[in-house]
């Protein structure tokens, strides 16, 4: 994904968000929609 893994690290501590252009990259990394990848979540997290 051409990201580093500190930068991946900061989404999963909710510290930063992703670029829309990276997300589009997930999605196509892993093969799923955005309301595949965004299950479960609430909107105020």
């Amino acid at each position: 994904m051409n990201t580093t893994q500190q930068r991946v690290s900061e989404w999963e501590c909710n510290k930063v968000e992703p670029s829309l252009y990276n997300i589009l990259k997930m999605l196509k990394v892993l093969n799923v929609t955005f309301e595949e990848l965004t299950e479960g979540i609430e909107a105020n997290e």
